[in-house]
């Protein structure tokens, strides 16, 4: 489930959570608000493809975090984590990128997935343009 408005998101876990309780997840964070207008497209590319609607700063997840009542807002860089396989399917996705634009011309494949694998090199494009990073959040319901 995606929520265009992240702070709903945060605001239910909250609700959901037993006072002490922790909030652990994984989240694509982008490094800045302020990108030129060329990087803002390999980003906005990714997030359309996959159906996301967009990445939000460190900032302002842990700004909505806080709103939400949660407290011992934390995250922790783990791209190194996630890089060897987004390489993979940056590469498997580009190599047959030619394959797939004739399977979508031919409209055996359908924009949805065709979609999802020009995304699949935007993402890895804009990894590499450290437009955004992987993190492990943790925040936690006061007692």
């Amino acid at each position: 489930m995606s929520f265009k408005d992240k702070i709903t998101f945060y605001q239910e876990a909250f609700r959901l959570l037993e006072p002490g309780g922790r909030l652990v997840m994984a989240e694509y964070v982008r490094h800045s608000r302020s990108l030129d207008i060329s990087d803002e497209s390999i980003l906005n590319q990714w997030c359309n493809g996959w159906s996301m609607p967009d990445l939000d700063t460190w900032e302002e997840h842990s700004n909505n975090l806080k709103d939400a009542g949660f407290t011992s807002v934390m995250y922790k860089d783990i791209t190194h984590n996630v890089r060897p396989s987004l390489r993979r399917l940056f590469k498997m996705s580009d190599i047959l990128l030619n394959l797939g634009k004739l399977l979508h011309g031919l409209k055996i494949r359908n924009a949805v997935k065709h979609g999802n694998q020009l995304a699949s090199i935007r993402q890895y494009e804009a990894l590499d343009k450290k437009l955004w990073y992987y993190a492990l959040v943790t925040a936690i319901k006061p007692l």
